[in-house]
């Protein structure tokens, strides 16, 4: 699922600001690459497309919601951050339900990165990749920016995407859409 451009430039501005005022070592995302991303399938070998946009199709949704972009946070926490990442609130009951539905179909599909999860769902989008653990806590300009709000966007469909690794970074390609539930 894919936020607005507005969300997507104001996300990345904040998450470069950061990167560079503190002086880390990190990958940024690109802003045209930020997505919400409802589960991670890893490695699908194309016969098994079918069944998997077969299991996403009858997955168990929600209706169309508007999704609030708002805050900054750390995984797996700020004292250790790995992965800066930018929250989501209005909407975050509505996209966990969501990613609920997609998981709880993979799974029952079998054979994905799905069936090993375990960490809870978090609805946010990845800003960025620390290149070793960094200490956001004590960097005033990120423990300042836990209510900034980059948006709103409307959520009326999810999205299969195929990752291609480029040495210039991930580039995600639309495979399917599914409309949200009616």
């Amino acid at each position: 699922m894919e936020p607005t451009p507005a969300i997507r430039g104001a996300a990345a501005e904040l998450a470069a600001r950061g990167v560079r005022a503190g002086g880390f070592a990190a990958v940024l995302v690109k802003p045209e690459a930020l997505h919400f991303t409802l589960a991670f399938l890893g490695e699908i070998p194309e016969a098994r497309r079918g069944a998997v946009e077969g299991a996403l199709a009858g997955a168990p949704n929600v209706p169309p919601f508007t999704a609030g972009v708002a805050g900054l946070g750390a995984f797996p926490g700020p004292e250790r951050a790995r992965v800066l990442w930018a929250g989501v609130r209005d909407g975050a009951a509505e996209l966990t339900a969501l990613a609920g539905g997609v998981r709880a179909a993979l799974r029952a599909l079998g054979g994905t990165a799905v069936d090993s999860e375990t960490r809870p769902f978090t609805p946010h989008l990845t800003l960025c990749r620390f290149r070793a653990p960094a200490a956001l806590k004590s960097l005033e300009l990120f423990a300042g920016l836990t209510d900034t709000v980059m948006g709103r966007c409307p959520i009326q469909e999810f999205v299969l995407f195929r990752s291609i690794l480029t040495s210039g970074g991930a580039r995600h390609e639309r495979l399917r859409a599914f409309p949200l539930a009616e």
